[in-house]
């Protein structure tokens, strides 16, 4: 597939998002029947139709950042100002956690390897500057997997907050507790006051 597309399947955002569109399940894995939902949900007969305008497939889910001359170069990210591609964009970032969760069986506990959800933070989120100072954040506590609940809070996040993090977070508010560690880390290293509720004395460094 990447051939035809003269794409990395393995970095290119628009890999995921056919077999989101397919109805992939499990990573390495797209029937015949699955392969054709793909297609038809895209419009398409054969994947080799895609060549000349998958980028702009893409481009309804996720904004260029810049537009080189060369189409292939361009740089995708999230745009949350777009509200009619936000459904479509959410139901895609909360099926690649579905789609990597390597821990299917068990239900109450799923959560995928860091290393897989830091790609899809820099991928996605890579134009939002708190989120570069996340993934510092996380790679300095070691982190090995990213839960269900951080990974579906984090989209919340860029929503509510934007770039204007950390403005506009709150400790008082129902965030994961690594976001609330993050948001007092990121506080104090750029020197900005911030109001540590009562209960957080002697939880949180």
């Amino acid at each position: 597939m990447g051939k035809v597309l003269n794409i990395d399947i393995y970095s290119d955002l628009f890999m995921p998002y056919f077999f989101y569109k397919c109805g992939c399940l499990e990573v390495g894995k797209c029937s015949l029947q699955e392969y054709s939902i793909g297609l038809n949900s895209l419009k398409r007969k054969t994947f080799l139709e895609l060549k000349n305008d998958y980028l702009n497939i893409k481009e309804k889910l996720l904004k260029v950042e810049y537009s080189p001359p060369d189409k292939n170069q361009r740089k995708y990210y999230y745009d949350n100002d777009n509200e009619n591609d936000s459904d479509e964009f959410k139901k895609f970032y909360l099926w690649l956690f579905e789609f990597n969760n390597q821990n299917k069986q068990n239900k109450k506990d799923k959560k995928i390897p860091y290393e897989i959800a830091n790609f899809y933070f820099e991928q996605i989120f890579d134009s939002y500057n708190f989120i570069k100072e996340l993934i510092i954040f996380l790679e300095e506590k070691k982190l090995e997997y990213v839960k269900l609940d951080q990974w579906n809070c984090l989209l919340e996040l860029v929503r509510h907050c934007k770039n204007k993090f950390p403005e506009g977070y709150s400790l008082e508010d129902s965030w994961p507790t690594i976001f609330d560690e993050f948001y007092i880390w990121y506080c104090k290293k750029k020197n900005i006051e911030f109001k540590m509720p009562e209960e957080y004395l002697g939880n949180l460094n």
